[in-house]
């Protein structure tokens, strides 16, 4: 299980119940998830034991400082499901400089 997509997969997000039940159902399939809490410092879902690494931005420009050093030279491009509104949206806005720096490196 989980060994289909070989792409790191981070989830996005707020201390909201949603990104916990993202990450346990990626976890529970086999997937390991990388969790980027935003705007949260002390965030439970950064606990979850599905999770093998977690970051912390506490704002919009940090969360792209964070996607850029993380992931810019990966092999393949991460896969990023936003958990919320706020991190929908900052992808939504920066949707271009994302494709740009990350996807087409």
């Amino acid at each position: 299980m989980g060994s289909n997509i070989l792409n790191e997969i981070t989830v996005l997000g707020g201390a909201h119940n949603n990104g916990l039940g993202i990450i346990r159902s990626l976890g529970e399939a086999g997937y390991q998830t990388f969790f980027i809490s935003i705007g949260s410092k002390k965030n439970y879902v950064r606990k979850s034991k599905y999770i093998i690494f977690s970051w912390y931005a506490e704002n919009e420009k940090m969360l792209l400082q964070a996607l850029l050093r993380e992931f810019n030279d990966s092999t393949l491009p991460p896969i990023l499901i936003p958990s919320d509104d706020n991190s929908t949206s900052i992808l939504d806005r920066n949707f271009n400089f994302i494709k740009r720096k990350i996807y087409s490196s």
